[in-house]
């Protein structure tokens, strides 16, 4: 014999299960509209983390003001770097001059390189650098008179725009520490 099966009352009914939210009265409960907000922040605010984390450790963007990297960086020109690129001659970087500018350039020399400007030529470790420009390299009156040798932990920048000579032919070394990064990326913003 088969049990009979009974219905247990529970003490609602079906009145009681509808909710004005429910009953499309477009009001939603409180609770829910403070999780949305909550959530919105939430996410806001990791992505405002985020992007300060990679524009702080990972990368740059920077507007360039001067025209120390002229032809390839204009003054006004919009550049991104990349922090975490290892430099090698010929790279164009972004980096703070000891005067507390910032400036762009090209390394010409790493760190125990032997730099001498012979004529209009500069000179690495006794050859042409590997860097190009369109104007001649004068010594300046900084520290190429004679042969000068980078320190440890720089790095031998100079503008493409060798006439501008407010680079490492009168600063010396830039360490490290003041390059922000690679030149990966230049925007024009002018004379689009």
């Amino acid at each position: 014999m088969e049990p009979e099966k009974t219905e247990i009352q529970t003490g609602t009914d079906d009145s009681e299960k509808s909710t004005p939210a429910a009953a499309g009265s477009g009001r939603t409960p409180a609770g829910s509209v403070r999780s949305l907000i909550l959530e919105l922040l939430l996410r806001a605010g990791g992505t405002v983390l985020a992007l300060w984390l990679v524009l702080t450790f990972i990368a740059g963007l920077y507007v360039n003001h001067g025209n120390e990297g002229y032809p390839m960086v204009k003054d006004g020109d919009l550049c991104v770097t990349y922090r975490l690129a290892g430099l090698r001659p010929g790279d164009a970087v972004m980096y703070v001059a000891p005067d507390g500018r910032r400036q762009c350039g090209r390394v010409a020399a790493l760190a125990g390189d032997r730099v001498e400007i012979s004529g209009n030529t500069l000179l690495v470790n006794g050859f042409a650098a590997p860097v190009e420009s369109f104007y001649p390299t004068s010594a300046e009156d900084g520290v190429l008179q004679s042969a000068y040798t980078v320190p440890s932990g720089c790095v031998f920048v100079v503008n493409d725009c060798r006439v501008d000579g407010q680079d490492s032919r009168i600063y010396g070394g830039i360490p490290l520490g003041n390059c922000r990064g690679k030149i990966i990326l230049v925007v024009r913003r002018r004379d689009i």
